[in-house]
């Protein structure tokens, strides 16, 4: 029987979900590092997942709407629309465990092929080959479907709350 610690119920349901993609949103100091520290030693102990099968990004910044207009990360592009040189925030900047970096941006899957979003997409896939950084557009659906940051290892598909 594996070792849950003190985890809350909706804690053990992530810590033991094995069928798709995991989400786990919560507030500060509610144990979201706990949860995912007993979530890699469940698969590993569990699972019989090898460690070097689970990639977990490191630490992970918000750069996109959240940030945008207070930070450095940002991106010139040509707007086709309006013919003008405009700045645009990608939404997360990824440190993963083996020290490379991803810049990824999400969109809704209405707006992947937008003549706007694919001028962003080819300006930051400029700017992150000249910075050494790991370039990624997904479409929302794509985020729920799979595990873009675990690509060998398939768990939960699920929003859990903490």
């Amino acid at each position: 029987m594996f070792n849950y610690g003190n985890a809350n119920e909706a804690q053990k349901e992530a810590i033991s979900a094995t069928d798709g993609l995991v989400l786990i949103t919560a507030g500060p100091g509610t144990g979201k590092t706990f949860t995912l520290v007993k979530r890699a030693v469940y698969l590993i102990q569990e699972c019989g997942i090898k460690p070097e099968q689970i990639m977990m990004a490191k630490e992970i910044y918000f750069t996109g709407m959240f940030t945008s207009n207070q930070g450095d990360l940002s991106v010139q592009y040509y707007d086709p629309e309006s013919k003008r040189l405009r700045k645009y925030y990608p939404d997360f900047l990824a440190l993963m465990e083996d020290g490379s970096y991803q810049l990824i941006e999400v969109k809704g899957d209405n707006k992947i092929d937008d003549e706007v979003v694919l001028a962003k997409k080819a300006a930051a896939e400029e700017m992150a080959v000249a910075s050494g950084i790991h370039y990624l557009m997904y479409a929302g659906s794509t985020l729920m479907k799979s595990n873009v940051l675990e690509p060998t290892l398939v768990v939960q598909q699920a929003s859990i709350e903490i």
